[in-house]
């Protein structure tokens, strides 16, 4: 009887060897013992490299995003880490963990605890799956950042797979949006109306001198679907411009009227559309751009 009850125990009292169901917070939970919906964990249960590794433990809210499943019996958990005491440089953390099925249970075959970092503020935006080719999918992940009334937004797109997970862009992310509209000066400045231009003549001591330059992009992206890979990646953008150009100057310095001088500016809005076109390759599994260029200008770079 003793024996029994000693045989029964080891089996109940024992570590569970994965999750009866793809619930994305029952997964979650077996990854990290310590995780509750509600709480948050200390880095340490994060496999962070050396090189990235903080020197004291750093707690993290721990995100689930998505269960994606890859076949009947594989899946993938991925989940989003984000440092609760993130400053502005900080970023959140991908982290992406595959399942499988054995009998009745799934079983964690692997993980990869930092695919990526991304954002800003320990935090980055939605993201989206999408199937690029038969059995094939694609995860994109969107991410911002803000500063000195400049705020952009930007995509992440990783190859996802029962192999594993991947950055498909060579650059590691693609521009989507970018505005200068909160900058001092823009608000005003981004008033006039497209297509138009104005002449202002300012006064050499003015803090309005050189007149402010301002921008705003707004895209959209699409993947094709191809028969046997992923499809041409393509961006579609819309940008408004505001800048201007010196056209004269007038004043005399050494007169006996304060001696101000003044400078002319032409200023032009103008609106732009272009696309840019991005093709698979195979060999090295990131997009290479073929047809495009961005439209945003030198100076706001």
């Amino acid at each position: 009887m003793a024996v029994a009850v000693l045989a029964a125990c080891l089996v109940a009292c024992s570590k569970p060897q994965g999750v009866a169901s793809l619930d994305a917070n029952a997964m979650t939970k077996f990854v990290f013992p310590l995780w509750t919906e509600q709480g948050s964990i200390d880095h340490p249960q994060i496999k962070i490299d050396k090189k990235d590794k903080a020197d004291q433990p750093m707690p993290v809210s721990l995100r689930p995003m998505q269960v994606v499943r890859l076949s009947d019996d594989s899946a993938v958990l991925l989940v989003a880490a984000e440092p609760i005491e993130a400053g502005h440089p900080t970023p959140g953390i991908l982290g992406a963990y595959w399942f499988k099925r054995k009998a009745d249970v799934w079983q964690l075959e692997k993980r990869d605890d930092q695919v990526a970092w991304l954002g800003a503020f320990g935090h980055f935006g939605a993201h989206h799956l999408q199937e690029v080719s038969p059995g094939q999918q694609v995860l994109a992940v969107d991410w911002s950042n803000s500063g000195m009334g400049q705020e952009m937004l930007a995509m992440a797109l990783f190859k996802l797979d029962a192999q594993g997970i991947s950055p498909m862009l060579k650059d590691n992310d693609v521009l989507l949006d970018m505005s200068t509209a909160n900058s001092n000066g823009c608000e005003e400045r981004m008033r006039q109306p497209i297509g138009k231009k104005q002449r202002v003549r300012l006064n050499d001591m003015d803090t309005e001198n050189p007149p402010r330059q301002c921008f705003e992009l707004k895209s959209k992206w699409s993947i094709a679907k191809g028969k046997n890979g992923p499809g041409n990646l393509l961006i579609d953008g819309s940008a408004k411009i505001y800048s201007h150009k010196e056209i004269g100057k007038d004043g005399d310095p050494n007169s006996d009227n304060d001696g101000d001088t003044f400078t002319s500016f032409e200023l032009s809005a103008q609106q732009l559309h272009g696309k840019q076109e991005y093709r698979y390759d195979a060999a090295s599994g990131l997009y290479k751009k073929i047809s495009g260029k961005d439209l945003v200008p030198d100076w706001a770079r």
